[in-house]
């Protein structure tokens, strides 16, 4: 285990994933005040379609995309399917 401490009010946060482990992820970055999340989904199930509003983008990201953000979290996203 390796603790950090992320202060989401000043970073870009991309979010990678599907379902319902990302609506929560997402929600808990809400609930902490997490101002830059993105949100990348190419099946995205409809509640997360909705906490994500305009910040949803469908489509996996690209190199652009990494590079922008401060950091990424990828969370139940098919990595065979993906590749």
């Amino acid at each position: 285990m390796f603790p950090i401490n992320l202060d989401l009010t000043r970073l870009s946060v991309a979010l990678v994933g599907n379902g319902q482990a990302t609506l929560n992820r997402l929600r808990q970055f809400d609930g902490d005040g997490a101002k830059y999340v993105t949100v990348y989904s190419e099946d995205p199930i409809p509640e997360l379609t909705e906490q994500a509003g305009d910040r949803l983008q469908r489509y996996l990201p690209n190199s652009a995309d990494v590079n922008a953000a401060s950091i990424m979290f990828i969370i139940d996203l098919d990595l065979k399917k993906a590749a």
